[in-house]
């Protein structure tokens, strides 16, 4: 395995979500989630091969603060 694909694996390992793990976690379409993500609700981190991936703990911090505001 290459310097940059251990560092890429490593980073983006345990405690990053895929798009489709996020999607089941919210309970929202694809779409949704692509409108969230384009808005700046939520930031993704893009891999070089276009992948996009998301902090679970962001994720969760997002959750909360939504839950704060009912």
């Amino acid at each position: 395995m290459a310097i940059g694909q251990r560092s890429a694996a490593t980073i983006f390992g345990h405690g990053w979500l895929n798009y489709f793990q996020a999607m089941e976690i919210l309970g929202v379409s694809r779409s949704t989630l692509d409108g969230w993500r384009k808005s700046g609700l939520l930031v993704f981190a893009k891999l070089p091969n276009g992948q996009l991936r998301i902090r679970h703990e962001d994720l969760n911090t997002w959750l909360e603060g939504l839950s704060e505001q009912w």
